[in-house]
């Protein structure tokens, strides 16, 4: 995993966990900053705000569903998108490896170029992705540093507990109930 693309990762978990979304510039900016963001990135007009929170919650469904194990779909959806970004390839010389770069001209190319790399066995990162299922929350935790063992189901150790308790009142009701 090349740091433009870990980058990449944290930026489109940032856009996920957003609370709410305000201007053109709090979604924009972090991506703008990637040093994979074109010289052509496409920025919205203020007003059009708005269009931000489609695409959060198109990019919320897609990680929901990679942490529920159904990653294949994603893939489907985001196949096309793709095609849309450039890509830069030079040779690393000291390893002989062929390096491929690419570059990103908008937010929707990639939050989509980052799903593609949740996605790709090659990044090892299949399993990272964490899905707080707390009462009230839903936030998303991607964990880059690959490491054995299960992934993040919460957000925090206090949504931990809430959901434990949470659950735990619903097993008792249905323990009664039985």
């Amino acid at each position: 995993m090349t740091p433009e693309y870990a980058a990449l990762l944290s930026a489109v978990d940032r856009f996920a966990n957003l609370r709410r979304i305000t201007s053109t510039q709090q979604v924009e900016g972090p991506f703008r900053r990637l040093p994979i963001a074109g010289p052509k990135f496409r920025v919205l007009q203020a007003h059009e705000w708005g269009n931000y929170q489609r695409d959060q919650d198109e990019v919320k469904g897609w990680l929901r569903t990679i942490a529920e194990g159904r990653g294949q779909d994603v893939a489907r959806a985001i196949s096309g998108r793709l095609g849309t970004l450039d890509a830069v390839m030079r040779l690393d010389a000291a390893r002989q490896e062929i390096q491929t770069l690419a570059f990103v001209q908008g937010v929707q190319a990639a939050y989509a170029l980052g799903v593609a790399l949740l996605l790709s066995p090659s990044t090892g990162l299949r399993g990272r992705l964490g899905h707080c299922t707390a009462p009230g929350c839903g936030r998303f935790r991607l964990d880059l540093d690959v490491r054995p063992g299960r992934r993040w189901r919460y957000c925090s150790t206090p949504h931990r507990r809430r959901a434990d308790r949470a659950t735990a009142t619903e097993r008792k009701r249905r323990s009664r109930n039985t």
